[in-house]
């Protein structure tokens, strides 16, 4: 067993050197305050990452960004890479420089989910300059066109089939060339100076096309995006250029188009939190085999043997807290309890997180990262601007568009009502 500090070593460069180690099987264990997850390394590949509700590349993601925390690394034996369940397939050995620039984009505050648009120094003599220094490859050009008004490198893995080393690779390229600037959650923009009087619509356009036709060396065909891209690559690349040269505006597209919508300007959000409780309320689960070999143990809790008989019969969680006579913290508790211990199981694994949110176990704002409302990027952004304009977090989550104010408050009465008395 091995244990440190993220501060000392920096997630990537563990995942590096674990990933040149031939032939061992790691288990890596990362925890940062109530923040915990998994990474399994298999024989150079990394092949599983879990972090809650969120599960490979999207979890690795959120683990890239944290320079701080603590890390476990056991040795994995051969008999337990059956029971492993696989959900990425990354190579990390013979890989030199992921370490190096996930570093420098962690120490920049940019991550894969950090949103971006092409800089406006695109093609300036500074920008030549920059190139110079660090030439751009065949890639980051078709991802400069395809950026647009403004996406993410993740998205970028989906629609490119990219893995997370190559979009690692191409996003810091494009930083440090600035050939691209952030946009930031909080509605400030990171733009690496000013644009000058030399940009023009039709010289920019120029350069863009003929830096994509001319860029050395070649690279394997670009995979097609999937099926459900209704745009290929062809079609999406002259639109891509020409809407780099109009000048920089916010889009008002909706929320769940990512990849146009402006985080600075986002439509009213769904109650996503207080559909969640609602489904908690109603849901129903199944006593497991070890649940009714509870039931036949004398010594077992009487509370916790009332609970499981209401489970068998098919009672709701909401029916239970109405006719009980305990409080509705402490029939929760129960209820976790006896997830926690294998004596009763649903399939949904949303419920545990929000039993966890009503109990306080979990804050507000993970909660929103585990459901894929809010990224590590975004909530650093936003809790900087909660800080500076001293306000709280959750009221900056409202003002951003990220939690709506009806939904926000709901939550507020949940949690009184099950809070432990």
């Amino acid at each position: 067993m091995i244990k440190g500090s993220l501060k000392d070593v920096s997630l990537p460069g563990l995942l590096q050197f674990l990933g040149n180690e031939g032939n061992k099987s790691f288990r890596l264990k990362v925890e940062r305050g109530s923040a915990y997850g998994d990474l399994i390394l298999l024989d150079g590949y990394l092949i599983a990452a879990n972090y809650g509700l969120l599960s490979g590349e999207d979890a690795v993601c959120e683990f890239m960004t944290w320079d701080d925390g603590i890390f476990y690394v056991e040795r994995l034996s051969p008999r337990f890479q059956s029971t492993i369940e696989k959900n990425m397939n990354l190579k990390l050995s013979q890989v030199s420089f992921f370490s190096d620039h996930a570093s420098f984009l962690v120490e920049n505050n940019i991550g894969l989910n950090t949103m971006i648009r092409p800089s406006r120094l695109f093609g300036t003599p500074e920008w030549q300059e920059s190139s110079k220094l660090q030439p751009l490859q065949r890639e980051d050009f078709l991802i400069l066109g395809w950026l647009s008004g403004g996406r993410t490198m993740r998205q970028s893995m989906r629609e490119f089939a990219f893995d997370l080393v190559q979009c690692t690779g191409i996003l810091y390229r494009l930083i440090l060339t600035r050939s691209v600037e952030v946009v930031r959650a909080s509605g400030s923009q990171e733009i690496p100076g000013a644009a000058g009087d030399s940009y023009r619509e039709e010289s920019t356009r120029a350069r863009i096309s003929q830096e994509i036709l001319l860029a050395e060396p070649p690279i394997s065909p670009v995979v097609p995006p999937p099926p459900s891209v209704e745009t290929s690559l062809v079609d999406t690349l002259p639109v891509a250029v020409s809407a780099l040269a109009q000048p920089v505006t916010q889009s008002s597209a909706a929320v769940g188009q990512a990849e146009s919508v402006s985080p600075t300007q986002r439509t009213t959000v769904l109650p996503i939190i207080s559909i969640d409780v609602e489904r908690l309320m109603k849901a129903t689960f199944s006593i497991t085999e070890f649940g009714f070999l509870a039931l036949k143990n004398p010594a077992l809790d009487e509370q916790i043997r009332q609970l499981l008989l209401k489970v068998e019969a098919g009672q709701c969680i909401e029916a239970v807290v109405e006719e009980s006579t305990r409080s509705p913290s402490a029939l929760l508790s129960t209820y976790r309890y006896c997830l926690d211990r294998g004596y009763i199981i649903n399939p949904d694994p949303v419920l545990q997180m929000t039993a966890d949110l009503l109990l306080g176990r979990v804050e507000l704002d993970q909660y929103l990262l585990q459901r894929r409302r809010v990224t590590g990027e975004e909530l650093r952004d936003l809790s900087e601007a909660a800080r500076s304009e001293g306000v709280k977090l959750n009221q900056m989550l409202v003002l951003k568009g990220f939690l709506s104010k009806e939904d926000l408050d709901n939550v507020t009465r949940e949690q009184l009502r099950f809070a432990m008395r």
